[in-house]
């Protein structure tokens, strides 16, 4: 899968719809890209950007623990 992908100083990854269950892999352990690409974004300081017409509730979550800030247009 492309959230895999080794990419050298990245800056920014992005996942669209993150309530979509084709985020969410079919084989054990079932990583879920807003997962992956959270840790991805963390250990290589890199951003992550969640949009999607509505909020899931754990993009949600992430907003209220302070991990995230919400953007609106």
């Amino acid at each position: 899968a492309a959230m895999f992908a080794p990419v050298h100083d990245p800056g920014l990854f992005v996942v669209w719809d993150d309530g979509d269950d084709l985020h969410l892999d079919q084989h054990a352990p079932y990583p879920h890209v807003r997962d992956v690409l959270m840790d991805r974004a963390h250990t290589t300081k890199s951003s992550l950007l969640v949009g999607g017409f509505a909020r899931t509730a754990e993009a949600q979550l992430l907003v209220e623990s302070g991990w995230a800030q919400p953007v609106l247009a």
